[in-house]
């Protein structure tokens, strides 16, 4: 990358920041029996639930009808709480984008630097 080239910096909307469930996942926050865990992932699975993103989007009358025990969507929503948090906040994106324009307002005068050699 030339010094005078702008830095990449993520913006809000394609930061990945999500989390795909599968069997381990769902036992690591379910500590449940193997059966159990796989009979649920088929369920959200066949509602094409594949992601933390895919449930957080539910609205609260598709919880009621995700043919899941209480105790599960609970955890699940816990889940999708504690990811929330693990976000940046706009402020901390608001830094990366500030690091950025300074990256791209380098002075040309750097890159006339060069080694002339023979």
């Amino acid at each position: 990358m030339a010094v005078d080239e702008p830095v990449p910096v993520p913006s809000s909307h394609n930061l990945q920041f999500d989390i795909l469930i599968d069997g381990p996942w769902l036992n690591a926050i379910l500590d449940k029996p193997d059966e159990k865990i796989q009979k649920w992932l088929t369920i959200l699975q066949d509602e094409e639930i594949l992601t933390l993103e895919d449930l957080k989007s539910l609205m609260p009358t598709s919880w009621d009808l995700l043919a899941l025990p209480l105790v599960v969507k609970e955890k699940l929503k816990k889940e999708i709480a504690k990811s929330d948090d693990d976000r940046p906040q706009a402020s901390e994106l608001a830094d990366l984008t500030s690091l950025s324009s300074l990256a791209s307002t380098t002075p040309e005068s750097s890159t006339e630097h060069q080694d002339t050699g023979n």
